[in-house]
């Protein structure tokens, strides 16, 4: 997002709040009945990237198949 600059302590606030901002919204999205789904839908579209002509079509494919 920001190129190295001569504010080490700037970029440092910046990366602390982005790790408070992720904890948060994890958090939040826990405590409200999310649960991470499982790499089924990505290993089913690489396994139909082979079989279609661009990634953009197999991700079509697999959109069909959605639960």
């Amino acid at each position: 997002m920001a190129a190295p600059c001569a504010l080490p302590r700037l970029l440092a606030s910046l990366d602390a709040l982005q790790r408070a901002n992720s904890r948060l919204a994890f958090a939040m999205a826990r405590s409200s009945g999310w649960r991470p789904r499982p790499n089924q839908d990505h290993r089913l579209i690489l396994q139909a990237v082979p079989r279609a002509t661009s990634i953009k079509s197999a991700v079509c494919w697999r959109a069909t198949f959605k639960r």
